[in-house]
């Protein structure tokens, strides 16, 4: 297996992407001074308190003063949005391009923040020789040999890891709820039970996460959180090392934050002996109507009262934000229809507006942590 992060061509596959998802812009455009809130305590706080507060963020990130200097006054760990995908880091069957995850695990080591490796196996954003390469024969040594090789490099400096991330498909035409993915189809279920074996071999200190989606508010989310809870239930039992369970979080602003059925999810998930995350928090205000100030306050409150319930039901140690803010917010670069607004309208998910000055809900957000650090 070749290694190619020290070598002549630099891979910068999905630099779009990661654009998109670090809310960046050109330094000439924010040239004066900013809100006083961005020096605000909230980091040392929540350092004081031991727990974790993080952040998505891309390489491109850092190339934003401001972002930067948002991140590190109010966040002590962060989550690389594309740099730990197989399809940043597999250019080649046979080859690692680690150029972008290096520099983010140094620059974030040499700032004290922590890092939780997002993510080790996924369905999704996949290299584009997959296709051709990956058969029943060698997904499994595929499997394994990357999620070694990633985890051996980053072992003692990343912390936490999605081992398999969004296992559950809403609306899957199987029984068990299960994506029907290329790794459930070449491998068979068993591809989380060799993922999370694998993981814990390679770095038995790092937390081992199942990273699940749509398990947060009502209707079909419901399916969800029974086939998730039946594969926790069945990983535990067959004495499988997964420690932990994320929520990934991404809430619809016009939908209930505090709902029954998601608390009995988390007490039967905790009642297994194992961690609540909330790994990558946001808003969307698709479906939510009137001025820039109201659906501001709408999203705020969306935030706020959803952190204030989870924190009293899950206890969460860590708690991950995905869209810092609205300028490039990931939502308005999904193609799906029932991502637009209707009025044809930019999204607002972030606690920064556009010119990166903080908003209502950021307040809200902060908000929503007291009484946890």
């Amino acid at each position: 297996m070749k290694d190619v992060t020290t070598g002549i061509k630099t891979h910068s596959r999905r630099q779009f992407v990661s654009a998109l998802l670090s809310g960046c812009i050109n330094n000439q455009e924010y040239a004066s001074g900013r809100s006083a809130r961005f020096h605000d305590d909230l980091r040392a706080k929540v350092q004081r308190s031991g727990k974790y507060l993080g952040c998505s963020v891309a390489r491109s990130t850092f190339n934003n003063p401001v972002l930067l200097g948002f991140i590190q006054n109010n966040f002590n760990t962060i989550t690389p949005a594309v740099e730990l995908k197989w399809g940043a880091l597999r250019p080649s069957p046979a080859e690692f391009n680690f150029t972008n995850s290096d520099w983010m695990v140094a620059f974030a080591e040499r700032r004290d923040i922590a890092i939780h490796g997002h993510n080790l196996c996924w369905n999704t954003a996949n290299p584009d020789w997959f296709r051709t390469v990956i058969n029943k024969s060698n997904a499994t040594s595929f499997l394994k040999e990357h999620i070694e090789t990633v985890m051996n490099r980053y072992k003692g400096r990343i912390d936490s890891w999605d081992v398999v991330n969004e296992p559950v498909l809403i609306g899957g035409r199987r029984p068990d709820g299960l994506y029907p993915g290329v790794w459930l189809s070449l491998i068979g279920p068993e591809y989380i039970d060799i993922a999370f074996e694998t993981a814990a071999v390679a770095d038995p200190k790092a937390l081992r996460v199942l990273n699940l989606h749509h398990v947060e508010q009502d209707g079909t989310d419901e399916f969800a959180r029974q086939a998730s809870l039946t594969l926790v239930r069945q990983l535990v039992r067959r004495k499988i090392p997964i420690q932990g369970v994320g929520f990934e979080s991404h809430l619809n602003g016009s939908r209930p934050t505090i709902l029954a059925e998601r608390d009995i999810f988390i007490s039967r998930i905790r009642d297994l002996g194992l961690e609540v995350l909330v790994t990558e928090l946001d808003v969307s205000d698709t479906n939510i109507n009137g001025d820039l100030r109201s659906r501001d306050t709408v999203v705020g409150e969306c935030y706020r009262s959803y952190l204030e319930n989870i924190i009293k039901v899950a206890s969460p140690r860590r708690i991950g934000l995905w869209t810092i803010a609205d300028l490039n917010n990931w939502y308005d670069a999904v193609q799906d229809p029932s991502f637009k607004r209707a009025d044809g309208a930019h999204h607002r998910p972030g606690l920064l507006d556009e010119k990166l000055q903080p908003k209502s809900v950021y307040d809200a957000f902060r908000a929503g942590l007291e009484g946890w650090c």
